[in-house]
């Protein structure tokens, strides 16, 4: 059974890029792809959650990115996760690389 990641300030996850910049209304559109990003902050867990809140809360935490793209660098604030990795303007995990053979 895998176990659940949370994310922390150096991780490495995906961004999956939007249609049209929402920062940035003069950029011209970028395809929608899982860019590279690396995790910069993240928001903090509220203060008295129970344990089971908190594990939920540390799931699905939004985040602060540095997004890398072939010729660009972007820095995104209050980041959502999208386990699936499907809706523009969120983030997920890469999936595991399988083993190679003979490894």
């Amino acid at each position: 059974m895998a176990t659940a990641q949370i994310p922390s300030v150096g991780r490495i996850v995906h961004f999956v890029s939007a249609i049209k910049d929402p920062d940035d209304s003069t950029a011209a559109p970028l395809p929608v792809a899982n860019l590279a990003a690396l995790i910069t902050a993240v928001n903090p867990v509220p203060e008295g959650a129970t344990r089971t809140a908190r594990k939920a809360a540390e799931k699905n935490q939004k985040v602060s990115l540095t997004v890398f793209a072939e010729t660009k660098v972007t820095f995104r604030q209050n980041v959502e996760y999208d386990e699936a990795g499907t809706v523009p303007g969120t983030w997920h995990w890469p999936a595991p690389m399988p083993a190679e053979d003979g490894a």
